[in-house]
């Protein structure tokens, strides 16, 4: 079920978040889809509810160098906005899978 509520406070913010920052506004693309994925969890918050189960994967320091750069990335694209290491994990692994199901969402 959608709560029509918190989608239009959530839509305010990302109005006012557009406000204060016009540079956020760009051509759609893979990287925008992703930027505005962090946004989102940011502006949900890191509830329980929401990412109820965790897992611990052991990584190349390679590969984990190139999400922090990535993070980094993000966050000066983002001032005042915080991206951690597991929001890039996140929205990379959600558009990995995307593409791996065919550009379907799961129905979202």
């Amino acid at each position: 079920m959608v709560d029509l509520p918190r989608v239009r406070a959530a839509l305010a913010a990302l109005d006012r978040l557009v406000e204060a920052h016009p540079g956020l506004r760009c051509e759609p693309s893979a990287n925008n889809r992703a930027a505005w994925l962090v946004e989102l969890e940011q502006l949900k918050g890191e509830s329980v509810a929401t990412n109820d189960k965790q897992t611990a994967i052991r990584l190349p320091s390679e590969l984990l160098e190139r999400v922090d750069r990535l993070a980094a990335q993000w966050q000066a694209e983002r001032p005042g906005q915080r991206v951690a290491r597991s929001d890039v994990l996140r929205v990379l692994l959600l558009q990995a899978l995307d593409t791996a199901e065919g550009g379907n969402d799961g129905g979202k």
